[in-house]
């Protein structure tokens, strides 16, 4: 059985704190009516440093180098349940995790990067293959490795992206790339993505011409289009 027969619900939140950080929280509930529980989720392309994340009672927090150019952060349930009132000792691993019906809150870090849109993956109580050394090689290692990059269930949330020790100016190029970003993944229609990157483009110039008033009022305008 794959890993996606679960309904996931993330509800981000993030705030500053006194230390210029941005605290990021999630929450996530598995809706009643589905087959697994949560087991696991994780943001690709995220690397916080697992020193500064926070986990609930049951669940592991790791973030860590996938390959020579992209991280993956994300918690692992690791076999205490963390949700059921019932606190029994003879748990057996389809109730480890976040049950149908439950929710689960405490997920999260604090870094320097302001938030762009990501997906989260989920992923349910499900067995896992195992080979001898390296497993399969050739056309089934490929089939394999595809099955495993969609074994999962991806819900949108706000995750860090966007580092703010750069300059101002930086962080409007930065935030106009991942506009790009989030068209061709399909979160922003064509029309709010050029209307959004004409508008940073002006807070852009405005602010290498130290013409703040007008800056502040491109990136007003910009999100207003946002609500």
């Amino acid at each position: 059985m794959p890993a996606t027969k679960i309904i996931p619900l993330v509800k981000p939140d993030y705030t500053f704190d006194n230390e210029n950080l941005i605290k990021y929280k999630y929450k996530v509930r598995n809706v009643t009516d589905t087959e697994q529980s949560i087991t696991g989720f994780h943001f690709e392309g995220v690397n916080v440093g697992s020193g500064v994340m926070a986990a609930p009672s049951g669940w592991f927090a790791i973030s860590a180098k996938i390959s020579s150019s992209s991280y993956s952060t994300g918690w692992l349930a690791v076999g205490k349940e963390s949700v059921s009132e019932d606190k029994s000792d003879d748990k057996d691993d389809s109730e480890i995790g976040i049950l149908p019906g439950k929710t689960e809150g405490g997920f999260g870090f604090s870094v320097k990067f302001l938030p762009g849109v990501l997906n989260f993956k989920l992923s349910g109580s499900a067995p896992i293959l195992a080979f001898p050394d390296e497993g399969p090689t050739g056309e089934i290692g490929k089939q394999l490795e595809k099955l495993e990059r969609v074994n999962s269930v991806g819900v949108p949330v706000a995750a860090p992206l966007i580092s703010i020790q750069s300059t101002n100016s930086q962080i409007i190029e930065m935030l106009n790339s991942h506009l790009v970003d989030l068209n061709n993944e399909g979160y922003l229609s064509q029309e709010l993505k050029n209307s959004l990157s004409d508008l940073l483009v002006i807070a852009k110039n405005s602010i290498d011409l130290d013409d703040i008033r007008s800056a502040k009022t491109a990136l007003e305008n910009a999100l207003h289009l946002l609500k």
